[in-house]
């Protein structure tokens, strides 16, 4: 993790940036972090860095024994169409440059390969997971996976011509050394990519201290140069899953790629502004939504994601009044919701007597606010969204 008062990746220097007051910040599976939010913009080239210390010092934190990112409620569920997406991108990508060994980096509990492999039946595909818990439940699942992380005299010895990341590289701690070891095992002539955040959109990833970047492209680029890598594509992803970008890479050398020329990723007008505004947003939120809440005693929140994570951790003196949380049945859920997040139950919506609550609290994405609280209002007397403090996309 970035401690030095330079940016890693133009060297030039780091201004704070401020944002939630709260004595606590959280990780994208809900972690709950014992520091305040920390994070830097650089004067220069513009990209965002964590200031914290180590997180495993600060809670305990890893990738390989505490992340569950993937356990959250109903999950596979909710997130099958964004995976499904990945999994489309990828396959697509492999049959244009007729790719025969898949690798994918820090893969999770298997949901992209596991679509990947359907779509690709003639291709071998693997997965290279930190977690062993994960890759062990991956591998009972039927993905072929192996726990760890590169480098690896497995893969090494593979020879992977494809290898891809969906979002990992903004959780690394050294950019440049994750698309290096890449690098050294991609096959002649092979292909990377890599799916992250696209920080030229302002959006709450911003406020997950295990994101220890938001890069534009144009950071992405510079990493990869430096890892002997050369652009081929760089695109956005279906914006309706949230602001992701995609860049398709090889090895410098290996073809022409894309030509030189003037910088093909120039700075959205106005974007530090942006993100100031939005996090001075955030820092305003819990003050907004107690007001919202006026008098209203047990408060139910529609929404177990990321999203009421982030109410716990950055507007605390909400989260207190949030009795439980609930989230529609998905079509393939038989058992009732028993699970919980950021301290609360979560339970399914049409199992609950509207008659019990006050007020409901959207507690998911404000992209979501418009569709739900329709519906929402005609089953309880009060519904409050927040959509109008926050929107998304992020104007």
């Amino acid at each position: 993790m970035p401690t030095s008062p330079k940016c890693s990746n133009c060297g030039g220097e780091r201004l704070a940036l401020l944002g939630p007051a709260s004595e606590v910040s959280t990780t994208t599976d809900g972690q709950v972090i014992p520091h305040r939010w920390s994070k830097s913009e650089c004067g220069a080239c513009g990209m965002v860095e964590s200031l914290l210390p180590d997180l495993a010092g600060l809670s305990g934190f890893s990738y390989q024994d505490t992340y569950r990112f993937y356990d959250r409620a109903a999950m596979a569920a909710f997130e099958a169409p964004r995976y499904g997406m990945y999994a489309s991108v990828v396959a697509r990508l492999i049959g244009e440059v007729s790719a025969t060994r898949v690798l994918e980096l820090g893969a999770g509990a298997g949901w992209v390969l596991e679509r990947l492999a359907a779509l690709c039946p003639g291709v071998a595909v693997r997965g290279l997971e930190p977690s062993s818990a994960m890759a062990e439940a991956a591998g009972a699942a039927g993905v072929r996976m192996i726990a760890g992380q590169l480098p690896n005299a497995e893969l090494a010895r593979w020879r992977p011509d494809f290898i891809y990341s969906v979002n990992v590289i903004e959780h690394v701690a050294d950019c440049g050394q994750f698309l290096s070891a890449a690098a050294e095992i991609l096959a002649d002539h092979g292909h990377l990519l890599v799916i992250c955040p696209n920080g030229q959109v302002v959006d709450p990833e911003l406020l997950f201290v295990d994101h220890l970047r938001t890069m534009e492209p144009q950071h992405l680029l510079a990493f990869a140069q430096r890892a002997g890598l050369q652009l081929e594509r760089w695109w956005p992803l279906e914006p309706a899953f949230g602001p992701f970008q995609a860049m398709l890479l090889r090895r410098a050398g290996d073809h022409a790629g894309a030509a030189p020329g003037a910088d093909p990723f120039p700075r959205p007008e106005g974007l530090s502004a942006r993100r100031r505004d939005f996090l001075e947003r955030w820092s305003r939120l819990d003050s907004i939504l107690l007001e919202r809440l006026g008098g209203a005693g047990r408060v139910l929140g529609f929404g177990a994601g990321e999203t009421a994570d982030l109410l716990a951790a950055y507007a605390p003196r909400t989260w207190a009044r949030v009795a439980q949380l609930c989230v529609d049945r998905p079509s393939a859920a038989a058992a009732p919701g028993v699970a919980a997040c950021a301290g609360r139950r979560v339970g399914f919506l049409d199992e609950l007597d509207p008659a019990g609550w006050d007020a409901v609290l959207l507690t998911l994405k404000p992209r979501h606010h418009a569709g739900a609280a329709p519906r929402l209002t005609g089953k309880f007397d009060r519904v409050v969204r927040w959509d109008d403090v926050l929107p998304e996309p992020f104007p």
